[in-house]
């Protein structure tokens, strides 16, 4: 199933991706800056000690390092 480009949109201008991650993931508190939408956790997707995975509410992206 594909998604249109409006309906993406549409779904990332309601809702901040770090609420929708944040369901599956504990935030960094000394590393996140929530006030600038910027937040880290270990990633979801594989294990790991320390926070690699970047969540960008500003720009509405995720990225494992």
């Amino acid at each position: 199933m594909r998604f249109t480009d409006t309906f993406l949109e549409d779904i990332r201008q309601r809702l901040p991706i770090s609420e929708v991650v944040g369901e599956y993931v504990s935030w960094d508190k000394r590393k996140s800056q929530p006030g600038r939408g910027d937040y880290w956790a270990c990633c979801p997707f594989h294990g790991e000690k320390t926070p690699s995975f970047h969540a960008d509410d500003r720009r509405g992206y995720y990225h494992c390092f």
